[in-house]
């Protein structure tokens, strides 16, 4: 007797982060989108292009990718998961467009010195 059936588990949700095999009819899986939203410094965002699959050098821009990201990511998981709780309050403040235009501006200007390489470019170039 397996401990699904010992523990009348039906489900076990599977943090993705858990590397692995598993059976798909006992575990569903969830996925983590701590990178599309905890962008600090070039080298983030960097890699939020390569995740998304296209350049970035708008907020425009990074709406349109995110959003396109996960729409074509959501289907294939239960969930989503973001770790920001653990580093953070959850309480998210309104702000001016104006106000994340500008930070974004300035994660672009300073992509260089803070090793983000590649900050324009996503993995099809």
């Amino acid at each position: 007797m397996g401990f699904e059936k010992m523990g009348s588990i039906e489900k076990c949700v599977l943090d993705i982060l858990v590397p692995g095999r598993y059976d798909p009819e006992l575990f569903l899986r969830v996925v983590r989108f701590d990178e599309l939203v905890m962008i600090r410094s070039g080298a983030d965002l960097g890699r939020v292009c390569r995740k998304i699959g296209r350049p970035v050098r708008s907020l425009e821009d990074l709406e349109d990718g995110v959003k396109s990201y996960i729409e074509r990511t959501l289907p294939r998981y239960v969930g989503v998961k973001i770790g920001l709780a653990y580093e953070r309050s959850l309480y998210f403040e309104d702000v001016p467009r104006s106000d994340a235009e500008y930070s974004l501006k300035a994660i672009l200007s300073d992509g260089g010195s803070s090793g983000g390489e590649g900050v324009f470019k996503s993995e099809r170039g």
